[in-house]
């Protein structure tokens, strides 16, 4: 029996054993030179023991040799910071593409600072790097916008604020620090161990609930693209003092 599938006015063969489940990690270059490969490929080999049973042997100078061969062939910058995607699927299979080129060379505060809603969804899904927690990402960039938003904000029923357009949520309130432990990314840690280091600053790793949104002086969330201060919950503005310390913090 032969597989057909219909698209655009076309009839084309596919195949059924295309896999689609996926874990991944997104990954800063300086140039062509992958950094941090290393601690990302040991969380990329976490997540796929914890849901597939499975790892990759791939070793480091292996997926560096791979990034900079995929950089030169598609002539990228070698200047410019790329940003760029590690996928293991379900039967081991392993696939690397660039996802963008940054508009900053260093890890900066970006220009962008969005509007923001709240929705309640099950953030389980959300917390790991998977192939769902990407579709459920652009379900909420499609949602936040048909609202005239460009982020969403996931709470769970009891009114904790789980995620923030893929990142742990960070909130400012005067002198105090709260990020939430929810997405656990090497963005997070790293971003963690810079706010540590903010003169005047005292930082809680907790749970955030939903009314502090509205007490709070900056919301922000650090992913591979950089630092991004969210301009405004509702009727509420925030500032970015913080969101540009960190920045300045943070060493890649």
């Amino acid at each position: 029996m032969e597989h057909w599938l219909y698209k655009d006015g076309t009839t084309t063969k596919y195949r059924t054993d295309n896999r689609t489940l996926f874990v991944w990690q997104r990954m800063r270059t300086k140039g062509l030179e992958l950094l941090r490969a290393t601690q990302h490929i040991e969380r990329l080999n976490r997540s796929a023991l914890s849901l597939f049973g499975i790892s990759t042997t791939l070793s480091t100078k292996e997926l560096q040799d791979i990034c900079r061969r995929l950089l030169i062939r598609g002539n990228y910058s070698s200047t410019a910071t790329h940003i760029v995607e590690l996928r293991l699927d379900s039967v081991g299979d392993i696939s690397l593409r660039v996802i963008e080129t940054s508009l900053y060379k260093d890890f900066a505060l970006r220009v962008v600072r969005p509007k923001a809603y709240i929705t309640e969804c099950s953030a389980q899904l959300l917390e790991s790097n998977t192939s769902a927690s990407l579709v459920i990402a652009d379900i909420l960039r499609a949602e936040a916008n048909n609202k005239d938003c460009a982020i969403a904000i996931c709470t769970n029923s009891h009114g904790e604020v789980k995620y923030i357009d893929g990142a742990s949520p960070i909130i400012v309130r005067g002198k105090e620090i709260t990020i939430s432990p929810t997405i656990d990314t090497l963005d997070t840690v790293i971003a963690i161990d810079a706010l540590k280091q903010l003169n005047g600053m005292e930082l809680t790793i907790a749970p955030i609930m939903v009314d502090l949104l509205s007490t709070a002086t900056e919301l922000l969330y650090v992913d591979s693209r950089g630092v991004t201060s969210v301009s405004q919950v509702g009727d509420r503005f925030y500032a970015d003092s913080t969101a540009y310390a960190l920045s300045k913090a943070i060493k890649w």
